[in-house]
């Protein structure tokens, strides 16, 4: 079993987006694919049409088993643990309660999956930390520009090297262009500083770029991953392409 958090500081920068058709690529190949949605905005679980009920909030806070937190979405294969509003008041309920931050770790214990994907929120708290505290890797979406190396420094200098020292086993996988722009070139400076943090990560930037397509939403709205919504956009290429590439990175 190999357990991915889809990470980044940043919002808006495709994670739920990526979370997902990495989940319904695997899923379609044949493996068995647990989501997990630690965002309490819950857009993974509307993308895959995901019910009310028990989720990622009553696991944290041991009101629900991970049985008891996990529906079967469409997708044959694909499972998720939804998110919900009250994962907004985890940082509260959780403040001073000992191993607060393995929570998520301590669930997982004995789950019979091929792969995790946990989609997880911008900023610091109860959710990131208890993701990266789970994760044996991590993918981090990121926008090829200078603000979105800027942000990303930060992420890795503030939030991955300390959860490194608790998660001593956790790597990166790799960064991730999202909403790439195909006509876009970067600069030598940013791209060579790219390769330059990726390595401090001890990862790689991913050769796939996931080029950016309006129509994503449209799949969204749909509750398909882009690659199923339309056979032939870019988008939907590019992240079976980065599926493919990421079963070949060892972590």
């Amino acid at each position: 079993m190999k357990i991915y958090a889809v990470t980044n500081q940043k919002g808006g920068v495709g994670k739920s987006t990526t979370a997902h058709a990495v989940g319904v690529a695997l899923a379609n190949q044949g493996r068995k694919v647990l989501l997990i949605d630690l965002d309490e905005q819950g857009d993974l679980s509307f993308i895959v049409g995901a019910n009310q009920g028990p989720g990622a909030y009553e696991l944290l806070t041991k009101q629900a088993t991970l049985g008891e937190a996990t529906q079967a979405t469409a997708t044959k294969g694909l499972f998720i643990v939804p998110g919900s509003i009250g994962l907004a008041s985890l940082d509260l309920v959780l403040k001073d309660v000992p191993g607060n931050g393995f929570r998520l770790k301590e669930a997982l214990k004995g789950a019979k999956y091929d792969y995790i994907i946990i989609d997880v929120p911008p900023g610091l708290g109860s959710q990131p930390a208890n993701a990266l505290n789970a994760a044996d890797a991590l993918i981090i979406p990121a926008q090829a520009n200078i603000l979105g190396l800027k942000n990303l420094n930060v992420f890795w200098e503030k939030t991955i090297k300390p959860m490194k020292k608790t998660n001593k086993a956790l790597k990166v996988a790799g960064i991730l262009f999202t909403s790439y722009k195909a006509s876009a070139v970067l600069s030598k400076a940013v791209e060579g500083a790219f390769n330059d943090l990726a390595q401090a990560m001890g990862a790689k930037v991913f050769k796939s770029r996931i080029r950016n397509s309006a129509m994503i939403e449209k799949a969204q709205a749909g509750h398909k991953a882009i690659f199923e919504y339309s056979k032939k956009n870019a988008a939907g290429l590019d992240y079976l392409e980065f599926v493919e590439e990421l079963k070949r990175t060892r972590i």
